[in-house]
């Protein structure tokens, strides 16, 4: 009891600490900008009461920084579906159309105290020279704005949700560890024979690859065809028809897109793993864990040939390549992680009880919806905005697409998220195998 009184602790408490650390990023990143202190065009001000004339602007030079996000704080209209419209340049660039984004009252940010504060908030992530804000209202029209905001800070809180995911979490975690230091000895045992079988383990995702595409007439191809095909398509319909604002739309839904399937691919094949390997398991003696772990590894593999296509995206976008993409094995690496615990445990599910296959395909419907792979994370609010942050899968992708879209460096605590969810499943995946694999004889 002691022990998972302690990892429920470790739980919350690490993940107070991963947040504060991000807090205090971003607090010394902050640069604020109050209205009155910036040039005006036709504009009366008095307070936070924006007056326009013809032709209003707002003007901001002199930035020469990196931009991550934009924020205009207290920001509202007399009808609040009212935009403006924000225009950016980089050093020796004019404003243009194409760098240019619109803003809507949203509330997005909080204050220190809590209290929210009206505003809308836009990611940038690029070197800001100077900035125009242009209100579009007719003569005469009312505005308010206090301040442009450039990395806005955001209150660090844990909600009600995020509390009871940690302490659920850290008890299991915890439970896990007890259970393993009491049989340390067995384990040593039981994990040191996959070095035994590792040869075993590689010839069967060799011949799982082999298998995917014997008769095929494009072959590999496939993997690499698969997500430009399925890129083609959701760009056409979500940038053009749906009007979805996200620059970069085709490499923004492929880096999502090539996580999650992947995540997806793994647990699904881990799950059904056991169950399909029943007569080779009535015959000879393998380790079980080797089976779904085959099956992630598959996964794995056929993901890395369907980052070909991102890359052959991102030349054709002109997207550029920096060297923190050196740093994409990271998130992938958490990923196959996670993948190889939750698929143990899933394939222990599937043994005792069938219909998790079909709820499964249900769960990862309602899961791709609730992962930013189609939609950008800015128009998440309220209750449904919680439940993403407690999404595993919104922290790999997240990652992964800052390092090889937006070329930043995932925080501290992103990273201390993703080992977390990684390796606490891999622990609880491990130790509730183990406990059932002798009964799997009995089921398959």
């Amino acid at each position: 009891m002691i022990i998972i009184f302690t990892g429920m602790a470790i739980a919350l408490f690490g993940r107070m600490f991963l947040f504060q650390r991000g807090l205090i990023k971003e607090r010394e990143a902050e640069s604020r900008y109050p209205a009155a202190s910036l040039e005006m065009k036709n504009i009366s001000l008095k307070g936070e009461e924006i007056t326009v004339g013809e032709d209003p602007q707002l003007l901001l030079f002199n930035i020469d920084s990196y931009v991550e996000e934009i924020f205009l704080e207290g920001f509202s209209g007399v009808d609040d579906a009212e935009k403006v419209q924000v225009f950016y340049s980089g050093a020796g660039e004019t404003f243009t159309e194409e760098n240019s984004f619109y803003a809507v009252p949203q509330q997005e940010k909080l204050a220190l105290s809590g209290e929210k504060i009206q505003g809308g908030i836009v990611k940038l992530n690029r070197d800001v020279s100077a900035l125009r804000v242009d209100f579009n209202g007719a003569a005469g029209s009312t505005y308010y704005l206090s301040a442009v905001v450039l990395n806005p800070v955001r209150q660090v809180h844990l909600s009600p949700g995020q509390i009871v995911v940690s302490l659920a979490f850290g008890g299991l975690i915890g439970f896990a560890v007890a259970v393993m230091i009491s049989e340390r000895k067995n384990l040593r045992v039981y994990l040191g024979a996959l070095k035994k079988y590792r040869y075993l383990l590689e010839d069967m995702v060799a011949r799982d690859i082999k298998l995917k595409y014997r008769r095929s007439v494009i072959g590999f191809f496939w993997s690499i065809l698969n997500p430009l095909l399925m890129m083609c398509v959701l760009t056409a319909v979500f940038q053009n028809l749906f009007r979805m604002d996200v620059d970069n739309f085709a490499v923004y839904y492929l880096t999502g897109w090539c996580v999650f399937n992947f995540v997806t691919e793994a647990t699904n094949g881990a799950m059904t793993s056991i169950l399909n390997s029943g007569a080779l398991i009535r015959k000879v003696y393998i380790p079980k864990y080797i089976f779904p772990m085959q099956k992630c590894l598959f996964a794995f593999v056929n993901m890395l040939f369907s980052l070909a296509a991102l890359l052959v995206v991102m030349l054709v976008l002109n997207v550029g390549f920096t060297f923190k993409l050196f740093l994409v094995p990271l998130p992938l690496f958490f990923a196959l992680i996670f993948s190889v615990g939750l698929g143990m445990l899933l394939a222990t599910a599937a043994v005792f009880f069938r219909d998790m296959i079909h709820l499964y395909t249900v769960f990862t419907m309602v899961w791709m919806y609730l992962t930013p792979i189609i939609y950008p994370f800015d128009i998440l609010s309220g209750a449904v905005l919680q439940v993403v942050k407690i999404n595993p899968m919104y922290y790999y992708v997240d990652s992964f697409r800052k390092l090889v879209l937006y070329h930043t460096v995932p925080d501290i605590g992103e990273v201390g998220i993703m080992a977390a969810w990684a390796f606490g499943s891999l622990l609880l995946g491990m130790v509730v195998f183990k406990k059932k694999q002798d009964r799997f004889i009995l089921f398959i």
